[in-house]
């Protein structure tokens, strides 16, 4: 299964869902981050010092170079977040039987919360933001290339996109998604708007997970207000925040019948919501972020 919703359209609460029915879950994981990359980058080349950028290579070809990229996905059986909303059509034609849950979430809260993940220039334009630069490394070093500035372009169509950008390729996607993928491998969720199990289980020929005698709450993790550990620049967080005491964060998910780790907040509305190393996007410094090893 994929889920190619764009960032911020409640991903991490779909990864939390599908990891509760048993599958094995990949959300925003970073080694098939990077390889994913290079289906543009490199028209699915494996990288290496010096290798030329090759983005206009065909999808077919793409697929054909990336061979030894999909090991990655050998045990795992759902991927989402991004890059995967922007390979989608490199996995189907790689994997045609792929089942695909499209997120998606009010237009303009969406729009808000992915323009505020970003840096911004002197004209209010989006732009890679200093706290990703470790993450990425691999990418200057082996394209000369700054891969933030190229999954910005690949996203939304520049490198330094206006917020009416990000609603102009949020529309896009969703179109262009409706119309590639047959009506019974794609399930469409706004999970903001109270989208649950009762439209993912079955689209997955699953059950709703229990807890004893009750039926598990939906789980609802971030949700477009996601303060990963080790970053602060949000704009919905101006000074680093503290999570939750751990009795009270107990006392929650027993009354929601939650299973989350301790290590996760699940606070909505523009609150704290700290992910696990499953979800965290990059770690506090870069000697924190391992050499990328293909």
């Amino acid at each position: 299964m994929a889920g190619i919703g764009f960032g911020h359209t409640s991903t991490t609460s779909l990864a939390a869902a599908l990891r509760r029915l048993g599958l094995r879950t990949k959300h925003w994981a970073p080694q098939f981050t990077l390889k994913l990359m290079c289906l543009k980058l490199s028209g699915g080349a494996m990288p290496e010092p010096g290798i030329r950028l090759h983005e206009n290579a065909t999808e077919e070809e793409a697929v054909k170079n990336f061979e030894w990229g999909w090991d990655a996905l050998s045990e795992t059986d759902a991927i989402l977040d991004e890059p995967v909303n922007l390979f989608w059509k490199h996995i189907y034609r790689r994997f045609p039987d792929t089942l695909f849950v499209l997120t998606k979430r009010n237009i303009t809260l969406w729009a808000d919360s992915e323009y505020a993940w970003y840096d911004h220039d002197d004209e209010g334009r989006m732009m890679s933001t200093k706290r990703f630069t470790p993450y990425w490394r691999w990418c200057k070093r082996n394209f000369g290339v700054d891969c933030q500035d190229k999954l910005l372009e690949y996203s939304f169509g520049s490198s330094r996109p206006k917020r009416s950008d990000l609603i102009d390729a949020y529309r896009r996607h969703v179109e262009e998604v409706r119309k590639t993928i047959p009506p019974g491998q794609l399930l469409e969720m706004d999970i903001s708007a109270g989208d649950g199990y009762e439209k993912l289980a079955p689209f997955l020929g699953s059950k709703p997970p229990r807890r004893g005698h009750y039926e598990m709450a939906f789980p609802h993790d971030c949700n477009g207000h996601c303060i990963h550990t080790g970053t602060i620049s949000l704009s919905t967080a101006s000074q680093s925040v503290q999570p939750l005491p751990a009795p009270v964060r107990r006392l929650r998910q027993a009354a929601e019948f939650l299973s989350v780790d301790d290590s996760v907040e699940s606070i909505e509305g523009g609150r704290l919501c700290r992910c696990d190393e499953t979800g965290a996007m990059l770690p506090a410094s870069s000697e924190e972020v391992p050499d990328v090893k293909w």
